[in-house]
Parts: C-alpha cells; structure tokens; sequence
C-alpha cells in the first residue's frame, strides 16, 4: 500500500551521519524508500533500539508508525545547518510473548497523511506473490541458526546453494525461473526441494533463462535451490524468482519454518594419549535429536557433544523431531599419539633458551599468562615485568607439553657481574672486561641454537675478540660459569 518497492533504496545504518541511541543501539538496521517509508528492525529480545537517521522525507512530514508500536514522529531540520531532514526512529523488542499484536522486532514508518489508504480493506481475491532472490557472495549465509542462504555459484564445483523457500497453497500453480549473469555460462541447473532439501523436480540448461512451473500438491513449504552442472565452471551470480499463492490464512505457530539440521565433525585427525577428544556436531538446539555412534553401529551417545578416547570411525545423526529432516556426519580418529616431550631449558640472564630443540616440533611461549602470536622461536627475550614464562610444545599431531613457570623450574645460570662484554651491539669484534685477572680461563661463543661458533683462553683482565664471519643475529658468551648476550651485526 505504501509502494514500498518504487523508492530509491537506502540502508540508513549503514551510513556515517546516523546516530545511534539507547542500549545496545547498535543492535539495529534500518531500511528506507525515499518517499515512501522507513522500515527499524532489531533482534534484540529486551530492549527498543533507536537510531537518528537521515532521511529523504521533507522536513516537517509527520510520520506514523503503521505497526502500533509508537508516537508519530516528526522529520526535523538536519544539524549545522546541513540541507535535508533528520529523524529518530526506533524498532521495537523482538519479545511478543506479552503481546501478540506489539512488538515483534520491527517499527514501519510511513506519512500519517497515508493513514487512510492504509486502513482501507484488501481486495478480497488471492493474488500471487513474487518472490525473487539475488544470489551473489554478499549475500550468502551458511550459519546455522540463519536461513543459511548460499551465495553466488562457486568456481569450479557442482556444491548446490540454497535461494530461500516459499509456502504455498495446494492446488495453485507455482512457477519458478533461474536468472545467469553470463550468457552461454555453461550448465546450471534450478532445484525445486520439499523442506529437508530433498530435491522433487529440476529444470537444467544453459542460461541466461531457465521456467518451469508446477501444481503444489499439498499446503506447505517449497525450497529452491541452484547449481553449476559442471566443475570447470566460472562462478557467478544467479537470481531465482518464484511465483506463488500463499494461503489466505493459516495458523503462523504451526506453519512455521523450522531450523533444518546441520552436521560438521570437520576433518579426520588425531588424538593424545592421556586425553579424550571432544566430538561436537557443530550445531544442536532444543527439538533436535541427536544420536552418536561408533564404526560398529552401536549407539554411544546423545548429548550435544560427545567425548571419545579409542581410534575408530564416529558418527551423529541430528533430525528435527518435528518435520523429521535429518542430517548427518562422520569423522575418522586415526589414531592416539603421546605428547612431545618436555624440552631442556636454560636461563641466560633476560633470555630463555630450549637447548634441545628437535624437528618437527613447534614452540609457543606465554608471558605472564598470555600469548603472542609471533613467539615461537627457539629463544624468549624478557621484557621488563615479567612474572611467567611457559613454553608449549606442539608435535605433528597436535599434541602438546605445556612447562611449568620455567623462571622457577627451570636450570638457571646465575649472572653475578664477574665480566662485561663491549660494545654490543658490534659488528667485527668485542672486548671482554673482567673485574679480576681471568688468565687461563676459557670462553666460548654459542649462537642460540647452542652450537659453539668459536673459543679460546682468556689472558689478564681484558681480551679483544676478533670474529669470524657470523650470520647476523643473538650470541651467548659463556666464561666462569657465567654467561652474556651479544647482538652481532
């Protein structure tokens, strides 16, 4: 009745000038056809959203909210002086539960000068409704909890994507069409399904247009989905239009679209000795049922997640005990690996260095109970402030070794200030300084791996070391039984 479709297209909330308001406000969007009406909708389930929007409403229109959920509302004059109008808008709490008529999620406002076209009755006579879905990447939603509408046809495969579903009244006629974006794109082909997916009738061709259309043999719910029939196909944006009649009327609780089932135990792997693995189906919520079982058959299970702990095939199958569609999964556990062993650790002044380091495994190291992406050397530098250092060791399994504080566990070389090491930086030689004569004790050089790169016999209590050619990097000097870092340029 408000011609909604004509009017240029706007996302409000999409834009930089809107100014949210109230909890959670951004909990919101909100819709406009210039000229014709501005649609609020939020799935907050408490509390009304409200937003300041522009608007392409002159300034001074009165607007009403057609739902019943609120005042009118005025368009006023935009700040500083900006050409245009400005309003608030808001959209109500999804919670209907007190009201069966309020609320719902969504506020429509249009001018009240509409009000008495609005309140004038529908022609009695069924008409058909069209219905037409673009799908392109933009718009695809594979969430579980969502309609899980796919988006454009993938490059390369043959995998389905579902446009939407439609409920219909038996015997009217249903026609559904299928729109490519490249002409001559290759096969593709339009699925009508019932309500689990299971496909009843197919038109496949070659685009850029494929009909067909079809009597419904009972009241209820249609899917429609579309697929390249080739997997050297290009990807591309398709659009599916459906043309249907809806029952006059119907109880809503009762039709109502329902969840269909999902299931992804993602891929085969491996588990640890000492530790069980948590299987989780990917989804589950109440009216589903779900059954788990093992490479033999036998049931093992039937909660949301379930843990196993022997190699062997598993299995969950979820359905809806209400329209009984049905959906299901397997996973391989290869086999239960022992975790890696714990590493040999030194403390050399700031620095923490794993003497061992073997292949095949991975580092991770967590300062004072948090992590860094990026720290996964052989060695750990110290900042100031720290309390903590653990190490995680990670094999190719996945399993893992986790240390304890290794600035309480681990064997530390005490570093007493016998001797320094100048300059550091340095870039062809170093001089080592001791407070007392060292004459005949040994130094040695070890790059951070722990391999000796050079040695010899300290003379007085002052030395120039001249070094070899040396990759650029952290050098450990170790003499008395001390220790110090050096950076070599």
């Amino acid at each position: 009745k408000f011609d909604f479709k004509s009017g240029a297209y706007r996302v409000r909330t999409a834009e930089p000038s809107v100014f949210f308001d109230g909890s959670n406000a951004q909990d919101l969007i909100v819709f406009e056809r210039a000229g014709k009406a501005i649609i609020a909708v939020t799935d907050n389930f408490s509390n009304a959203q409200a937003a300041w929007i522009d608007t392409d409403f002159p300034v001074g229109t009165i607007l009403k909210d057609y739902t019943g959920n609120f005042p009118n509302i005025t368009v006023v004059t935009r700040p500083n002086s900006q050409p245009g109008g400005r309003v608030r808008v808001q959209a109500p709490p999804c919670n209907g539960s007190t009201n069966n008529t309020l609320n719902k999620g969504v506020a429509v406002f249009a001018p009240l000068t509409m009000e008495s076209l609005f309140n004038a009755p529908f022609p009695a006579t069924q008409r058909k409704t069209v219905q037409e879905w673009e799908m392109a990447d933009d718009l695809g939603d594979n969430h579980p909890r969502s309609l899980r509408q796919g988006g454009a046809l993938p490059a390369g495969s043959t995998a389905p994507r579902l446009a939407g579903k439609i409920y219909a009244q038996a015997g009217t006629e249903i026609e559904y069409f299928l729109y490519t974006s490249l002409a001559q794109s290759g096969l593709v082909c339009l699925y009508r399904t019932n309500e689990c997916g299971q496909v009843l009738d197919s038109v496949c061709g070659i685009g850029p247009e494929l009909a067909k259309n079809f009597i419904a043999p009972q009241t209820g719910w249609f899917q429609f989905q579309a697929r390249n029939m080739s997997d050297t196909s290009s990807s591309q944006r398709v659009w599916i239009q459906v043309k249907y009649t809806a029952p006059d009327t119907l109880n809503a609780l009762a039709t109502r679209s329902r969840l269909r089932p999902f299931a992804d135990l993602g891929p085969d792997r491996y588990g640890c000795n000492g530790s069980s693995i948590s299987l989780n189906p990917g989804f589950s919520d109440a009216g589903l049922s779900i059954s788990w079982r093992n490479e033999q058959g036998l049931q093992i299970g039937t909660g949301g997640s379930q843990p196993v702990s022997a190699a062997g095939l598993y299995s969950v199958a979820i359905t809806n005990t209400v329209t009984g569609c049905t959906a299901s999964d397997t996973v391989r556990i290869i086999s239960f690996e022992n975790p890696p062993p714990a590493p040999v650790i030194q403390v050399f002044g700031d620095t923490i260095k794993i003497m061992n380091v073997q292949p095949g495994l991975s580092y991770s190291w967590r300062r004072n109970g948090a992590s860094n992406p990026a720290d996964t050397l052989s060695y750990f530098v110290m900042p100031a402030g720290t309390a903590s250092v653990n190490l995680t060791t990670r094999n190719a399994f996945g399993c893992t070794n986790v240390t304890a504080n290794l600035l309480t566990s681990s064997a530390t070389l005490i570093r007493s200030g016998t001797f320094d090491v100048y300059p550091n930086p340095t870039e062809g030689s170093f001089f080592i300084r001791a407070a007392e004569d060292m004459t005949g004790k040994l130094f040695s050089l070890h790059d951070m791996m722990g391999r000796l790169v050079s040695q010899g016999i300290f003379a007085g209590n002052q030395l120039e070391i001249k070094l070899p050619k040396l990759p650029p990097g952290l050098y450990i000097i170790g003499m008395a039984g001390e220790t110090r870092k050096i950076e070599i340029r």
